[in-house]
Parts: C-alpha cells; structure tokens; sequence
C-alpha cells in the first residue's frame, strides 16, 4: 500500500485564504481513504471508478450533499472530474462512474516524485487553484518525462530556467 502524502503547506495556505470553509476541507479529508494508490483517483480499483452512491455509502452520508461537495471542490481545483459535464447529465449521476482525482498538489497516494505522467500533464494544464492562489508547492512536469513531481514552487522557475540553456 503506497503512503498517502498532504502537502501540508499548500492546504495550510488554502485554509489561511479562506479557500475551503471548515465543510469542504473536512468532506475532503474524508475522501483520503478511498484514493487509489498512484492514480490518485477516488476508485474501488485501478480500473474501477465509483459512482456517487458508492462514494455516499462508503462515507455513511447523504448521496445529495455528497454531490455537492464533490461539486464545490471540483471547481475549486482540490478535484478533477475529466468528463464533460453534459455527459454525466445524459445519464443517471448517482448511478454513472466518475472518474474523480485528487489534484496531487493537495494531497497524492504514492510517491511525490513519480507522479503519473498523464495526472501531472492533465493537473499542470487544468490548474484552478493557481488563478486564484500561488501554492508554495507545484507540480513539475517536464516536457516528455516519465514522471511529474511535486516541488517547491521557487524551484520550478529555476528548473524551467535549466531546461532551456540545456
């Protein structure tokens, strides 16, 4: 089972900004244990996503206010849902799979510094958070790596700098 890492000093900035109200930030913490290990999707398995039902029932709450949460944290950048949103409204969202991830700024189940490739290009390029607050730590994907990492935010600059007299 890989280790589950909270990138402290970025949620320590998201609450000192008033980012996420006491609710959001205590749903969010809830979700941790249904993380799937170096996806960092909210999933039974690998392959397996979960409904809105089974994300309430694992959590003993609601179905409606977990939708909503799953909601507010969505566009607040802590959650990624890549699916378009008329595409759960065609079916049934209670009943449909969604592929929901946890933004790996915010907290990432496996190793910080081999983070997915895909999950580090889809977070680097669907990055909410960073209109609206600079994190003291980021993700850092360079171009054709394998793997994307989390990383002071100073450093990225400098690395950015590296890559182009190289």
């Amino acid at each position: 089972m890989a280790k589950l890492h909270v990138m402290k000093d970025n949620l320590k900035r998201l609450m000192e900004e008033e980012y996420l109200s006491n609710d959001e930030y205590q749903f969010m913490s809830s979700l941790f244990f249904l993380i799937h290990d170096h996806s960092n999707a909210i999933a039974k398995n690998i392959i397996d996503f979960m409904t809105l039902s089974e994300i309430a029932e694992s959590l003993k709450q609601d179905k409606k206010e977990t939708g909503r949460m799953i909601e507010c944290l969505d566009k607040k950048g802590i959650l990624f849902e890549f699916l378009h949103g008329p595409q759960i409204k065609e079916f049934d969202p209670e009943i449909s799979k969604r592929p929901l991830f946890f933004n790996p700024e915010i907290v990432y189940k496996g190793d910080i510094h081999e983070i997915d490739a895909t999950l580090s290009a889809l977070t680097s390029h669907f990055d909410k958070l960073d209109q609206r607050i600079k994190l003291p730590y980021k993700i850092w994907y360079p171009a054709n790596a394998e793997y994307g990492m989390v990383i002071p935010r100073e450093w990225i600059m400098d690395a950015n700098k590296a890559e182009i007299y190289q």
